[in-house]
C-alpha cells in the first residue's frame, strides 16, 4: 500500500465520501485497497493523536498567541468516524449505533 493510498482514505473521512464513492474517483487505488487501509490503519486514537499533534505545532506559532493563551476554543464541534475491521459494514447495517469519536 502507498502513502498516496493511504492519504486518500484520510481525506474520504475528511470530506464524508465513503470509500466506494472515493476509488471512483481517484486512480491509483481500488475499493479493496482503501478498505484494507480504512480498517487496519484508521483508529479514533490515530485521529485523536494527529489532532492533538497538529493543535501542538499551531500552539508553537508565534501568531497564534494573538488569539490568546490555547485554553478554550470557539469551535462548533467536529465528529470523525473511525473503526476496526468491519466498520464499515457496521455504519451501513446501524446507522443510529455508529457514533465516531466527537471533538468539540
Amino acid at each position: 500500500m502507498t502513502k498516496n493510498a493511504l492519504l486518500t482514505v484520510i481525506l474520504a473521512d475528511g470530506i464524508n465520501l465513503d470509500l466506494t464513492r472515493m476509488a471512483e474517483t481517484c486512480q491509483g487505488a481500488t475499493l479493496r485497497q482503501l478498505a484494507h487501509l480504512h480498517d487496519w490503519h484508521i483508529s479514533e486514537t490515530g485521529y485523536a493523536e494527529a489532532l492533538g499533534r497538529m493543535v501542538a505545532a499551531h500552539r508553537g506559532l508565534p501568531l497564534a498567541s494573538l488569539w490568546g493563551d490555547g485554553t478554550s476554543s470557539s469551535s462548533d464541534g467536529q465528529l470523525f468516524h473511525a473503526g476496526g475491521r468491519g466498520a464499515a459494514k457496521a455504519r451501513l447495517l446501524y446507522p443510529s449505533e455508529w457514533s465516531g469519536c466527537s471533538l468539540a
